[in-house]
């Protein structure tokens, strides 16, 4: 079997948007077998929030919940919450010089699908993404929100 991916990508401008989406699933997929999903942000990240020092621990900012359903049997498959790349990977480090700056291709985490089984049978899946950043992040920055579902073929 073939392991294949379909990206489907959301822009957010919006603050507490919600966005409905559909992802068609070729006939020859046997089952989808993983869904992967990140956020980034579309303008520069560093003019939202206070500078903190290095002995300060921030919370990852939390981009918002994302659904996945399906038409068939397995109706809601996925559930979960989209997170930014840990910004706390160098706290407390000194051995970095303090105009560094952590970015995204540098200090990603990662990324790796989580495991789901959905028969072939579905042919469209359902998605609902709710975001939850708020006024103070969204209107200034923007971001967007890639899912990636793993499905095989029998190639």
């Amino acid at each position: 079997m073939k392991e294949r991916a379909i990206i489907t990508t959301l822009t957010l401008t919006k603050p507490f948007e919600y966005r409905h989406f559909q992802v068609r699933i070729p006939r020859d997929a046997v089952h989808i077998c993983g869904v992967e999903a990140t956020g980034r942000f579309i303008g520069k990240a560093g003019s939202v929030g206070k500078e903190s020092n290095d002995f300060l621990y921030r919370r990852n900012y939390l981009f918002g919940d994302l659904w996945l359903q399906s038409c068939e049997e397995a109706n809601r498959f996925y559930t979960g919450e989209i997170r930014a790349n840990d910004i706390n990977t160098v706290m407390s480090d000194f051995s970095i010089p303090p105009t560094w700056k952590a970015k995204e291709w540098t200090n990603g985490g990662k990324q790796e699908a989580e495991t789901v089984i959905v028969d072939g049978d579905t042919t469209v899946v359902n998605g609902l993404y709710r975001d939850k950043t708020g006024k103070e992040i969204t209107a200034i920055l923007g971001y967007e929100i890639k899912v990636v579902i793993w499905y095989k073929t029998n190639e």
